[in-house]
């Protein structure tokens, strides 16, 4: 077996033992969508997302989203508001209670997963994909590779805080004060998001609040 193989049927049993862990840490009633739709609310950071922008984020129509929503509301996950021509959806305590129990079980089994992995077999990875060599943020290991898949996943992680969050780069004792600067980089590069745009998490706290200067003018 190549170490190509090993490493493709390392990913397929990562994939398997994920969807297990789903199955054993998620309610059943997770299905049609609403757990998609409820890590786009959370991960929204006030817990509330328009219609429009969840059909932004998942890609979905309008109506799909509506249909979702109500199936969650009726599990008792949200709330639905109906403002003049708005659909507003809002985790209730008992949606926020269960996505964050799902999102710690997928936390906790890639972390086993990627334990579990030979030497041998992350070399391989590497090899394949190089990016998952280079360290972004030093103190937990977190490569670009791994933050690359939190900011191109179903769920996209679009902030600093979200990067955080989802891949751990700013978890460690310099809390983001040597990544930080990468990770924005990487937000602006891959998502296409002007670095002035970029947020630390809620709305309103922008990263960067002007361009900067050199020689006195401005850097572009």
């Amino acid at each position: 077996m190549s170490e190509s193989t090993k490493a493709i049927a390392s990913l397929k049993k990562a994939g398997n033992y994920m969807k297990l862990a789903m199955r054993k840490n998620g309610p059943r009633s997770f299905k049609r969508g609403q757990g998609a739709l409820i890590k786009v609310i959370y991960k929204a950071g006030e817990g509330t997302l328009s219609k429009d922008d969840a059909k932004k984020a998942l890609g979905w129509r309008g109506r799909d989203v509506r249909f979702v929503a109500k199936k969650a509301a009726d599990n008792g996950y949200l709330t639905i508001d109906k403002p003049k021509n708005g659909f507003l959806m809002t985790l209730t305590d008992l949606g926020c209670e269960v996505i964050k129990k799902r999102l710690e079980a997928e936390d906790k089994v890639a972390d086993e997963i990627l334990a579990g992995l030979s030497d041998e077999e992350k070399a391989a990875l590497i090899a394949k994909d190089p990016r998952y060599g280079r360290i972004i943020c030093r103190c937990e290991t977190i490569t670009e590779g791994e933050i690359l898949a939190a900011l191109h996943s179903e769920v996209p992680a679009t902030t600093i805080d979200g990067v955080k969050r989802r891949a751990g780069a700013g978890m460690g004792r310099c809390q983001g004060g040597f990544c930080g600067p990468r990770v924005l980089e990487l937000i602006s590069r891959e998502l296409g998001i002007d670095p002035l745009d970029i947020l630390q998490d809620k709305n309103g706290s922008n990263v960067l609040l002007s361009e900067t200067k050199v020689g006195g003018k401005n850097n572009g």
